[in-house]
């Protein structure tokens, strides 16, 4: 049985390895004295044949099809044990690289490797996805997604994910600054922004996109406060989730109560953190409730808020 030394990518690591006539691989892990004297695998009808025989032409094609399907130039994992295309390796042995491969097909070398693009063309993926989805783009859109590059390259490029959201008036905040409010989430956002603004001197803002803060920001004073938000329930009342870790560390509480599709922002209360004992607070509509919207009038601070617009 003859043998031939056949560069190939193993376990994700591109290798000299040694295979036979039909291609399968012999030895995983030669030594360098092991692959003296073998000739080097050349691909012909005899030899990979497990493979679909594609002229030069058909294969560069595969590059342009791809790159007009997905909008980005391949990588080499994209072909790798791909069912829709040519094996990466086929390239290797037509045209000795993948990147003399993307040169004859007329694509940017230098794209094919996500790592070595700009922080511009990087950015230009983030604004891509918000024009072609109308959605701001989060990690998970970007992890293992083949048409956009990995969460990872930009978080290694910019610090954090959020950073580079920010640098394309993406991120969360400016979001719903803008009045564009996809979620309860980013509409409970909208409303910590507008208490940390109330303030007449600065507080600092612990919450945000991309914060794990048990709390929400601090006020001028110092005093540690959170923001909580409940939209109201079966008509009747508002239900406040309250279970932190460091509660005891929480001075004053904002508690803002929406309607049930948040578009409204109906009653917000500022208490004091020692105020609320439980893990939870129910505020109801009715005296039938140990606290209502009555008892807790010394709380309320609506007018402060009325004009915000959560539409």
């Amino acid at each position: 049985m003859k043998e031939y030394k056949s560069w190939r990518f193993i376990d994700g690591k591109a290798k000299w390895i040694i295979v036979d006539e039909n291609g399968n691989i012999i030895n995983k892990n030669p030594k360098r004295e092991d692959l003296k004297n073998i000739e080097k695998e050349v691909y012909t009808g005899n030899i990979k044949s497990r493979y679909k025989q594609h002229t030069d032409k058909e294969l560069l094609e595969y590059l342009t099809q791809f790159h007009k399907e997905i909008g980005r130039v391949p990588i080499t994992t994209d072909f790798r044990d791909s069912k829709k295309y040519p094996d990466v390796y086929m390239y290797q042995s037509h045209f000795g690289s993948w990147n003399h491969a993307l040169e004859l097909a007329g694509l940017d070398i230098i794209r094919s490797n996500y790592n070595s693009f700009t922080n511009g063309e990087l950015l230009d993926f983030l604004i891509q996805f918000y024009k072609e989805t109308q959605k701001v783009p989060t990690t998970r859109d970007f992890k293992n997604n083949k048409k956009y590059p990995s969460h990872k390259v930009y978080i290694n490029r910019f610090g954090s994910w959020h950073n580079a959201l920010i640098s394309v008036n993406l991120d969360v905040d400016t979001m719903v600054k803008k009045g564009i409010l996809q979620n309860n989430y980013q509409k409970e956002r909208l409303f910590e922004l507008y208490v940390k603004e109330h303030f007449e001197k600065e507080s600092i803002d612990l919450s945000g996109d991309n914060c794990n803060s048990s709390f929400d920001g601090i006020c001028p004073n110092g005093k540690i406060y959170d923001a909580k938000s409940s939209g109201l329930m079966n008509g009747r009342y508002f239900f406040f989730h309250l279970d932190n870790k460091e509660k005891e560390e929480i001075e004053w509480y904002y508690l803002d109560g929406f309607n049930n599709d948040y578009t409204k922002l109906l009653y917000v209360w500022r208490v004091p953190g020692e105020f609320v004992g439980k893990n939870y607070l129910h505020i109801g509509l009715t005296k039938n409730y140990e606290y209502n919207i009555e008892n807790m009038k010394e709380f309320e601070i609506t007018e402060k808020f009325k004009d915000i617009d959560f539409k």
